[in-house]
């Protein structure tokens, strides 16, 4: 009872301070969420010790219970009246309590109702349930499983937080919103399945997590800042196309998102995105290191690829109109890229800190760059750009982008030796094949292998091999490939010197425009290949120069 008295005392002054503040106008009534109802505070015998309760005509509230009590059934009605509330704290720190049974009376669970709970092993959470407070579970350390059910409105704040170890939660389809720090520090949660109905993400909701897997339905909107950072065992991630808004460091520290792609690409990192790329998509992804993006998005916000220090090139979409803020500010290892011919604008800090940057292509469409675009790219040395001196002059380029003028501008040019060409190899086997390995003898209209070995006919220095495929009125379609091994081989006149290498293919090509009617292989001496990403991955058709 001394536990149950220093509450009632608080009680009391609270009560008292709040009718002062309300007789002064200073709170609405509207403020008032602790219980302060007079009358007898009655007890309700638990294993354990008691539970204590206040009742009135409609309703009766749990308010607190001794803290030695181990196991506790709530009825779900005392004398007639059902039990609807659990108060705040009524069972915190009750650190021996080890079963709870809520009855379908209960509609509202206060905040910290159970927090510190450390023997609670499992708990059932009614449907009748529309609010649980923040922090009501919070470091129940023996918790294994939690479903919440669709009648909760929202997950709030640390509700869950360092419950470690916590296996398992369902959220139900229902809940609109996750609180901050919700399920920060549940470090046995290995999967996460979040329902479209949730329309908030919150911060550090899921951070320093142990998640292998988290897959996002279509309606979440909004992802904010932490919610997934430090989960460094975190190698699935599906986003749907609904997420509008992604803030800062959300994978900050997800260590093994290695590849990203559009859903279905079997990436680590996929998402729904056909049109825009959000702010700060991949924002401190540090071990990614290729990213297929679908020919259609035209818009990629600002931050969008910040610190992924291990990309070392990316292809952009034929449509894309403008490269933001900070797009691609600390890609350390970004070596080339090629700017679509629809860009007009390159915005502050795009390429900042992009240290390995040795070349890259400009569209004579480009009007402006903006301050430090491309600040400390030591290494930029060549500058492809389609248009003329003139062209070039008229650019408004703004201050901090010395390394951007200072590098050798080759004018009237789309990059050396970029331009796909057939005979510097020739194709000596092109085999076709299904996902099994077995021989195909006419070009199929849908995904499909091919076998490509290609023998060197003179001269020397690597290559980069372009598989395409083209439809029936001669319109590229869409080409992916990826070196699988070198080998050396005989060829009339003798054995093949290590210039002379046989240059061996596997490629997944998927067509999605047409049937496939005709296949052509390109061999681009200068060009340095794409680097490869996802198993069933196809790329749209632009190259990069070396």
């Amino acid at each position: 009872m001394k536990r149950l008295n220093i509450r009632k005392a608080i009680r009391k002054i609270a009560v008292f301070l709040m009718t002062v503040c309300l007789l002064v106008g200073m709170f609405p009534a509207a403020v008032f969420a602790i219980y302060e109802e007079e009358g007898d505070i009655l007890e309700y015998p638990v294993t354990g010790g008691n539970i204590y309760y206040h009742k009135n005509t409609s309703n009766v509230i749990i308010l607190d219970s001794d803290q030695d009590v181990t196991d506790v059934v709530i009825p779900e009605e005392i004398d007639g009246i059902p039990v609807k509330l659990i108060d705040n704290y009524a069972f915190g720190r009750c650190s021996k309590l080890k079963s709870i049974v809520i009855p379908d009376s209960v509609t509202s669970i206060g905040k910290g109702v159970f927090n510190g709970c450390s023997s609670l092993s499992g708990i059932s959470i009614p449907e009748s349930v529309e609010v649980i407070g923040e922090s009501a579970f919070e470091k129940c350390i023996g918790l294994k499983s939690i479903i919440i059910p669709g009648n909760v409105a929202g997950i709030a704040d640390s509700m869950f937080a360092g419950c470690s170890n916590l296996e398992e939660i369902v959220i139900s389809e229902g809940v609109t919103n996750i609180g901050w720090n919700a399920f920060s520090g549940c470090s046995s949660l290995s999967s996460i399945n979040i329902p479209g109905s949730v329309i908030i993400i919150g911060r550090s909701s899921f951070e320093n997590c142990n998640l292998k897997s988290v897959v996002i339905e279509e309606g979440v909107v909004r992802i904010e800042e932490n919610a997934f950072s430090g989960c460094s065992s975190l190698s699935k991630v599906v986003i749907p196309e609904s997420v509008e808004a992604i803030e800062t460091d959300v994978f900050s520290g997800c260590t093994s998102l290695e590849t990203a792609g559009p859903i279905g690409s079997g990436c680590d990192y996929e998402f729904g995105w056909k049109e825009r790329i959000p702010t700060n998509a991949f924002a401190e992804c540090r071990n990614l290191i290729s990213v297929s993006i679908p020919e259609s998005v035209t818009l990629m916000g600002s931050y969008a690829f910040e610190n992924c220090s291990s990309l070392s090139n990316i292809i952009l979409p034929e449509g894309l109109t403008s490269v933001g803020e900070r797009t691609f500010s600390g890609c350390s290892n970004l070596n080339s890229i090629v700017l679509p011919g629809g860009v007009t604008e390159i915005e502050s800090y795009a390429f900042s800190g992009c240290e390995n940057l040795k070349s890259i292509i400009i569209p004579e469409s480009v009007t402006s760059v903006g301050n430090f675009g491309f600040l400390q790219c030591d290494n930029l040395k060549d500058v492809y750009y389609s248009g003329s001196e003139e062209q070039w002059s008229a650019i408004r380029i703004d201050s901090g982008n010395e390394d951007l003028t200072n590098a050798t501008i080759y004018y009237n040019s789309t990059g050396e030796n970029t331009e796909a060409k057939e005979g510097d190899y020739r194709i000596d086997t092109l085999n076709l094949q299904d996902a099994n390995g077995q021989a195909l003898d006419n070009i199929p209209s849908g995904g499909f292998y091919v076998d490509v070995d290609l023998l060197k006919a003179d001269g020397a220095g690597e290559a980069a091999v372009i598989l395409a495929t083209y439809d029936q009125s001669g319109k590229m379609l869409r080409f992916y490939c990826e070196h699988t091994s070198n080998m050396t081989v005989m060829k009339s006149g003798g054995e093949m010197s290590d210039a002379d290498r046989v240059v061996s293919e596997r490629i997944y090509v998927e067509n999605e425009n047409g049937t496939v009617s005709e296949i052509r292989v390109f061999i681009i001496p200068s060009l340095k290949k794409a680097s490869p990403v996802c198993p069933s991955m196809v790329m749209g058709s632009s190259l990069a120069a070396s």
